[in-house]
């Protein structure tokens, strides 16, 4: 993120506005993309939880969510 917020602020510098713009929008873009990951990824923990409580197996669990059996472990012993 750092990196396009960067290239963002160089692109203003320049006196290509279109470039500017560009740059801005791809920089929007990747946030939106990076927040839409984080948002599944809280999604399956989230379910994964849940799934915990129900005594499911983590195998299962695993399967199901997508999340490794080892993520599955952490979030049970800090459960």
């Amino acid at each position: 993120m750092e990196e396009f917020i960067k290239d963002a602020k160089d692109a203003s510098r320049e006196n290509d506005t279109l470039t500017s713009y560009d740059k801005e929008w791809e920089t929007k873009l990747w946030g939106r993309e990076e927040g839409r990951e984080e948002g599944i990824e809280e999604t399956k923990i989230n379910i994964a939880k849940n799934m915990l409580k129900k005594g499911m197996e983590i195998s299962l669990i695993s399967e199901i969510t997508d999340l490794s059996e080892e993520d599955i472990k952490d979030i049970k012993s800090k459960e």
